[in-house]
Order: structure tokens, then C-alpha cells, then sequence
């Protein structure tokens, strides 16, 4: 990764998705583990996939798309229901 990406952990925080002690948390687990800080996350409960491939583009200077017709409430119903969801105590 270049220097100039912010890592994933600190957009997720900044943008509110998950907490720095959720970060921590799953970062202690990648380094056990080896897997990919977004996928730990999302299988904690702590960030939807539309969350991470949302701040997965940002890092790369890219815009994600939004569906514009079918699916599209459902999608928005995922995103409520996943806001409201807690995560994975540590």
C-alpha cells in the first residue's frame, strides 16, 4: 500500500462506521490470522460489505456507484438494519 492511502481502519473510524476499539480489536485478530482487516470486521458484525466496498473506494480516490433502480430499497433497509445491529464484543 502506498503512503499516501489512509488505511481502512482509520476511514472506517472517521466516517463513523466502527469504533477505534472495534479497529484495535480486529487488528489484533489480522495479526494472529493473516486475514483482511474488512473481512474480519464484516464477519464481527461491525460493517456491512456496502460500508467497506464504500470506503474501499474512497481509499483508492474512486466514487461508488449507487443503484439507481431495482434493489435499491432494499439496499437502503440492509444499510438501516446493519447501522443498528450491535457488533461482536472483542
Amino acid at each position: 500500500m502506498a503512503r499516501s492511502e489512509a488505511r481502512i481502519g482509520a476511514l472506517l473510524v472517521h466516517d463513523g462506521s466502527v469504533t477505534a476499539s472495534e479497529v484495535r480489536s480486529a487488528l489484533r485478530l489480522q495479526e494472529q490470522s493473516g486475514r483482511r482487516l474488512g473481512d474480519l470486521l464484516m464477519e464481527r458484525g461491525a460493517v456491512s460489505r456496502l460500508q467497506l466496498e464504500r470506503v474501499l473506494a474512497k481509499q483508492k480516490g474512486m466514487q461508488l456507484e449507487v443503484e439507481r433502480d431495482f434493489g435499491t430499497g432494499l439496499r437502503a433497509a440492509l444499510e438501516r438494519a446493519q447501522q443498528q445491529r450491535p457488533s461482536v464484543p472483542a
